[in-house]
Formats: C-alpha cells, sequence, structure tokens
C-alpha cells in the first residue's frame, strides 16, 4: 500500500478545507500505516502534521508533544535536516 506523504496535507488548514476532525482521522490512520514496515520513515512527518493541526486549534501542548515526537523520530533515523528545523520550531538545541 502507498502512502500519501505526510506533506501533501499542507494546505488543508483553510476555512473552506476539510473539518479539523476529518484531518485528524485521516492523518491517525497514516500514523497506524506508518508504524508498519517501509513506510516508518513517514512517522515524524504525520506528527508534524499533527503538530500543525494542533497549533491551528489552538493546543499549543499538544502541538509542543508533536513536534517532540517529530524530533525524536527524526533523530532515531538520522534525518538530521528534519530534526534541526523542528528543533528550531521548538527553541531546542539540535542533536
Amino acid at each position: 500500500m502507498r502512502l500519501l506523504p505526510a506533506w501533501r496535507w499542507r494546505g488543508c488548514w483553510a476555512p473552506t478545507a476539510l473539518p479539523g476532525e476529518e484531518i485528524e482521522a485521516a492523518l491517525a490512520r497514516t500514523l497506524e500505516l506508518t508504524r508498519d514496515g517501509d513506510t516508518k520513515a513517514f512517522e515524524p512527518l504525520v506528527h508534524v502534521e499533527l503538530a500543525e493541526l494542533a497549533g491551528q486549534s489552538g493546543d499549543q501542548e499538544r502541538r509542543e508533544r508533536e513536534l517532540l515526537e517529530a524530533h525524536r523520530l527524526f533523530t532515531q533515523i538520522g534525518a538530521t535536516g528534519h530534526a534541526e528545523r523542528v528543533a528550531a520550531e521548538l527553541a531546542i538545541p539540535a542533536s
């Protein structure tokens, strides 16, 4: 099964786009799919998108949690550029 890369969700936050619940449900399903096999590298990208959604809805605590998880996963898989970008959003030192 091919996954739609999480970055393709960008732009869905417009008021005329899908409701946040639908986006969150789609991202939750994508997250489930990324936890298996060859698509694991997409998991941190989904967390970045969940952080964006949380930020758009005003849930800063969840936004930070999702970004921390994305940072941890990017670091774990050696995606240093992505890890540094997320670290900058969190204002934490990059690993």
